[in-house]
């Protein structure tokens, strides 16, 4: 839900646990002067709380910590990812016994209460219910998993499997039409083969010594077969020695196991994307508590050596060497700027944009960023849809992307930056965590420099992880384009490989008119002379 007079459609519900009056106007406040849409509720008392909610959830709950008769910690039932609502703790002190209490109890997050903590609380509420939605989704991640996993199961369970009836020469005397299928063959052709006419592993002789060894406790195997047409395709083999007649054959249970393994291989990527996700999340809560209360203690050094550098006499070295700590406060601000980024944990200010025309805006400033010897080319589509975004946050995440590619290219190279419309579907969005189906604009930013490889590729968003020498980086260059885009909603895929160059794909979401139109509201590329309209 949108915080805005002119993005909401409904009403903000909100719930306000707080015996301060002082405070509960001051958010009232905060709220009306951002003209957002919100109803509030406050109470005094935990027991008040519990029974306003019992008859209707809010959208949003912002609890004091103590209360006259307990402490929100006591009605905190859930962990984040299961409560019917996201809750946000107020607190008088931030210290690190207080937050790992309240976020073990179940709380999103937590303020510190502040004058400037209130005034910032519309776009407070907005993040922290972004966040309890990504949540939401990461939760249905895991049960869509889950339910493939069993679906696949039943239907493997239910499904019938291929028989055949070999004797000991490898000659079939029998088969079933699900094994004659399997092959490509009619019954009648199959019973004129032998085994090692479709089974390419293994030699004639490897066969009859297998069959001369067999015996009634039955062996499995795996192997590959080829098809009538040509085509391969895995399969598993239960065999035992049965005797049929009064003559020893090797009956054998068949089953295709193409389509398991592809799904097993499915599974492991998106649980590895899960844990992937559910890591940086980790990392970008304790960048947050971390950046938030450093940044406390850097406002403190920062105010007093202003006092003592303006109290210097001009000249003095004293004021000199006042004057370069204040430098090292405002890059040490920097840094904090960008944690807070990371950790999707600062404020944003969205409007109507063009991404081509802030591209083209920006050619010049790029240029001077990169080394004479890279070209820089660009293909941007036309016409392309609006993306609702904050103009320096995007500029940010292409100026990042950008320098990534120019120290990917010390010896020169091509940095060449695309743009699109795309449909990521829902196929995509089931193997891909944490994506909404839909409608985005693409931004492609892809160089010709050495490449990555797996064990890099899978560290890249992680804050101060960087392949650069000591003191030639930070590390949160990628980890600040990373917590952009997903704050905007959006979604980042990069392909590379060692000595082949990498491709960062940014999907931002469409803004809701050009999502709606016909052209896109279909599940198919809809062809265009005009526009790029890819389906991915």
């Amino acid at each position: 839900m949108l915080i805005g007079a002119s993005t909401t459609t409904l009403p903000l519900h909100l719930v306000i646990a707080d015996d301060n009056a002082a405070h509960i106007e001051a958010i009232r406040r905060a709220f009306e002067d951002e003209g957002a849409q919100v109803v509030i509720h406050a109470v005094g008392t935990l027991r008040a709380y519990r029974a306003y909610i019992a008859e209707r959830p809010p959208d949003l709950a912002l609890l004091d910590l103590n209360l006259p008769d307990g402490r929100a910690v006591d009605v905190l039932s859930y962990p984040p990812e299961d409560a019917p609502f996201p809750v946000l703790v107020m607190t008088a002190f931030g210290s690190q016994p207080i937050v790992v209490e309240v976020m073990k109890a179940g709380a999103l997050d937590y303020i510190v209460k502040s004058p400037e903590a209130f005034a910032d609380m519309p776009h407070t509420a907005e993040r922290i219910l972004r966040e309890w939605t990504l949540r939401q989704s990461h939760k249905q991640a895991e049960q869509a998993l889950f339910v493939a996993k069993q679906s696949y199961r039943d239907l493997f369970e239910q499904s019938r499997d291929g028989i055949v009836v070999m004797d000991l020469d490898g000659k079939v005397c029998d088969a079933n039409r699900r094994y004659a299928d399997m092959l490509g063959y009619t019954p009648d052709e199959v019973r004129q083969l032998h085994v090692w006419d479709w089974d390419i592993q293994w030699t004639q002789e490897q066969f009859r010594g297998m069959f001369t060894t067999a015996d009634a406790t039955g062996a499995s195997i795996e192997t590959r077969y080829r098809r009538k047409d040509g085509s391969f395709f895995d399969v598993e083999i239960s065999s035992n020695l049965v005797n049929m007649g009064g003559q020893n054959v090797i009956f054998c249970i068949y089953r295709d196991v193409t389509m398991r393994k592809m799904a097993q291989v499915a599974s492991a990527a998106l649980e590895e994307q899960l844990s992937q996700q559910q890591r940086l999340e980790t990392v970008g809560q304790l960048a947050a508590g971390i950046a938030h209360d450093f940044n406390n203690l850097l406002t403190g050094i920062s105010g007093f050596t202003l006092l003592v550098h303006d109290a210097a006499p001009e000249g003095s070295s004293t004021r000199d060497d006042l004057a370069e700590v204040l430098k090292l406060c405002k890059r040490a601000a920097d840094l904090i700027h960008q944690l807070l980024a990371f950790s999707r944990r600062q404020p944003l200010h969205p409007v109507m944009l063009n991404i081509n025309e802030t591209i083209t805006e920006l050619s010049k400033m790029l240029q001077r960023l990169l080394d004479a010897h890279l070209a820089v080319t660009y293909d941007l589509s036309t016409p392309l849809h609006m993306v609702q975004v904050d103009p320096g946050q995007f500029e940010q995440v292409l100026v990042n992307l950008a320098i990534n590619a120019r120290d990917a290219m010390p010896d020169g190279g091509q940095l060449t930056i695309a743009t699109g419309n795309v449909v990521l579907d829902e196929t995509y969005a089931a193997s891909h965590v944490g994506v909404t189906p839909g409608v985005y604009v693409l931004l492609a930013v892809t160089d010709t420099g050495s490449g990555m490889g797996a064990s890099v590729m899978e560290h890249i968003f992680e804050p101060f992880f960087t392949t650069k020498g000591i003191g030639k980086g930070t590390g949160l260059g990628l980890a600040t384009v990373y917590g952009i885009i997903k704050q905007h909603g959006g979604h980042i895929r990069v392909e590379s490989t060692p000595g082949h160059g990498t491709t960062f794909n940014v999907y931002w979401p469409a803004s809701p008119e050009d999502a709606d139109t016909p052209a896109c509201a279909v599940n198919t590329v809809m062809p265009s002379a005009a526009a790029t309209q890819r389906r991915i």
